[in-house]
């Protein structure tokens, strides 16, 4: 036949092309092939089911962790509101003792004053209270803070 540039449709008649053939380390190879896909999909099913499928077990310690902690804040909470209650009693004792004394501080005063201007008239010098220490005292000179 002649040789053309146009392809021309084969029939079954005319000889074929022999097809290469084929080893048994042609199929060995997509055997493993196939195989490690296989142990791939496996082992990624597993992996997820562990991470993944045992959620509600997660779920339940991450539950009883806070219920734990919530409790032993409530705990504490209690604690330091009695701690709390015990501190204002005690403040509100001590103001009354300091009320108390200063009430008696100036009685105390005024009876001083009283015997002060009683003996007035005498020339026996006048009991006088001493000032507190100027340590004890703000300072009112400028210089000094």
């Amino acid at each position: 036949m002649e040789k053309s540039s146009f392809a021309m449709a084969k029939f079954g008649l005319e000889a074929k092309e022999a097809m290469p053939k084929r080893d048994c380390g042609f199929y060995v190879k997509y055997i493993f092939l196939f195989t490690s896909l296989i142990q791939f999909l496996i082992i990624l099913g597993l992996v997820l089911f562990m991470v993944y499928g045992n959620a509600q077990a997660g779920t339940d310690t991450h539950l009883r962790l806070l219920e734990a902690q919530v409790q032993g804040l409530y705990n504490k909470t209690l604690i330091l509101s009695g701690r709390n209650m015990n501190l204002t009693r005690t403040l509100n004792a001590t103001l009354k003792e300091k009320q108390g004394l200063q009430v008696l501080s100036q009685k105390v005063q005024r009876d001083l004053e009283k015997c002060n201007s009683t003996q007035a008239a005498n020339p026996i010098s006048k009991v006088r209270i001493h000032p507190p220490p100027a340590s004890v005292l703000p300072s009112t000179d400028p210089t000094h803070g």
